[in-house]
């Protein structure tokens, strides 16, 4: 995310959250988006045992393209982990 990003009320109050449930909240910026072949490199090097798409339109079609147990949720909810 861009640090600029993070001026804006709804990203302050997203921090704001993050440190009151005791989340660090590190900041790394990148740039552009990752195409599918970098996606399943990084679901082998990681291993997960579920994925979560967040930034994107079309989550329900992450399923057809990854091993790993694709879970969907909702944009500003909570889940467990």
């Amino acid at each position: 995310m861009w640090d600029g990003y993070l001026d804006s009320p709804a990203n302050s109050r997203m921090v704001g959250a993050l440190e009151k449930a005791g989340v660090r909240f590190i900041h790394h910026h990148t740039s552009g988006h990752a195409s599918p072949a970098d996606l399943r490199r990084l679901e082998r090097a990681i291993a997960a045992d579920r994925l979560v798409p967040i930034h994107t339109d079309a989550p329900h079609l992450y399923a057809s393209h990854f091993d790993t147990v694709v879970g969907i949720e909702m944009e500003g909810t909570w889940w467990a982990v």
